[in-house]
């Protein structure tokens, strides 16, 4: 099979773009090729098993038309399915004072995506449902310089990282948004495809490249975002054991359990949503990624993910 220029020229483009090599492309395009050997004319043959490899490539790793770029992803945690408004915004609109004189909340976004919010200042309507899952992210397939991150699948995007699991080494394409602090967020989008790869490091070397905080120094961070919400909070690694788990409530989304370490006189609550599931026993080392706040005055841990530590029983 003889390759003409200028498909020499895309693929090394679409290697570039997807992260594929360009010799894994012209394997499937020959295997391809030799399927269609019924096709006579040579030319036909060739842009027949041209096109038919470039569907492939597309519903594995996304429109080939996207900017979204490609990224290396370490899942720790996820959000479940939530209803932004009643979650979020809502909230957010009582606390800031947002709202009708009879007291219902009115819609405080003035743009959404970057385009004007029809529905500023008025009642909320409707649900606008999204999942987030919690990670580290790469530029690169060695994640020598991660960062902690969000995916977020919004609207008709949110069942692309439904199915995601936890704790493996991806490559997938996102949107950038120019989100960064406190959370650096990506989006997911109709190119997003979560594609397993070797773990290119162990996963605690690559956790102990950040500021990892220890039970008893859990107060001074307490102490520097009590006037935070926590969806304002940079996401924190806490590091210790599992000392107690707590059966959860039937009517709660949530599950508890105590986090301490050797060295601690005391044990700090945290809360992990029950969908989320606590897969250690007690007494087994974890790193837990969250933020802080006070329940019934005492100062607890909103988990967002968890990785298992290396003691773990």
């Amino acid at each position: 099979m003889r390759i003409p220029k200028k498909f020499v020229d895309l693929i090394d483009k679409i290697s570039k773009k997807l992260d594929v090599p360009k010799e894994e492309i012209v394997e499937l395009l020959e295997d391809n090729y030799n399927k269609n050997a019924h096709i006579k004319k040579e030319d036909l043959r060739f842009i027949k098993s041209w096109r038919e490899t470039k569907s492939y490539l597309s519903a594995v790793y996304g429109t080939l038309r996207s900017r979204a770029v490609m990224k290396y992803f370490y899942p720790f945690g996820d959000s479940g399915k939530i209803d932004a408004i009643e979650t979020k915004y809502i909230p957010h609109s009582l606390k800031i004072g947002f709202k009708a004189e009879d007291g219902t909340p009115l819609d405080y976004r003035e743009t959404i995506f970057g385009r004007p919010n029809p529905n500023y200042g008025q009642p909320y309507v409707g649900h606008e449902w999204e999942r987030e899952i919690y990670g580290f992210i790469s530029d690169t397939p060695d994640f020598k310089n991660p960062r902690i991150a969000v995916i977020q699948g919004q609207r008709e995007n949110v069942d692309k990282v439904a199915d995601v699991k936890l704790w493996k080494f991806y490559k997938v394409r996102l949107i950038e948004t120019k989100t960064k602090e406190p959370r650096e967020i990506w989006r997911a989008c109709k190119a997003t495809n979560f594609i397993e790869i070797p773990a290119p490091r162990n996963i605690h070397e690559i956790v102990e490249q950040f500021n990892v905080i220890p039970v008893e120094a859990i107060p001074k961070i307490y102490e520097m975002n009590k006037d935070v919400p926590s969806f304002n909070q940079p996401v924190y690694i806490f590091k210790g054991y599992v000392e107690r788990i707590f059966e959860p409530k039937e009517d709660s989304d949530n599950q508890m359990f105590l986090l301490s370490n050797d060295e601690a006189t005391d044990s700090i609550m945290c809360f992990i949503k029950r969908w989320m599931k606590l897969e250690i026993a007690s007494s087994s080392d974890v790193y837990i990624f969250g933020t802080v706040s006070k329940w019934n005055e005492r100062i607890v841990i909103n988990v967002l993910g968890y990785i298992p530590g290396e003691k773990v029983f």
